[in-house]
């Protein structure tokens, strides 16, 4: 496998692409105003669908080892953060909340998977919920 250095931005243009970023903001603001109440779930599934993603991006699209957690975590955040609109005031801090929930989503997955990425039936039907991968 090459020894490939990658970037979390390059992570951040496949996630854009695979999982229709734009799609999802309608998606995500369209619940907001009519069904409030599925908004959580909807945000968690959108979360797991870019975290498997970038997973996805790095082991099997970049032909890469599975591996540069911390890569796909900015890339991750990065595009989460462009999913959720917050008011101005909370801009500061949801890059750094949006970083926890990420953190405590890879936990629980990694828990419930055993480490299993990518390939899990789990990951597999969440991420084609959202991708054409």
């Amino acid at each position: 496998m090459p020894n490939i250095q990658l970037h979390w931005a390059e992570i951040y243009e496949k996630l854009k692409e695979l999982l229709d970023l734009e799609k999802i903001k309608k998606e995500i603001n369209d619940l907001k105003g009519i069904k409030i109440y599925r908004l959580p779930k909807e945000l968690l599934d959108v979360a797991i669908a870019a975290i498997s993603t970038a997973e996805y991006i790095v082991a099997e699209i970049m032909s890469m080892e599975s591996g540069g957690g911390d890569q796909k975590r900015k890339a991750v955040v990065k595009f989460l953060d462009d999913v959720f609109n917050v008011p101005f005031w909370l801009e500061p801090f949801d890059g750094i909340l949006i970083g926890i929930g990420v953190d405590m989503t890879v936990t629980a997955i990694n828990t419930f998977l055993n480490k299993q990425w990518g390939k899990s039936p789990m990951a597999l039907k969440v991420r084609s919920d959202y991708s054409r991968v």
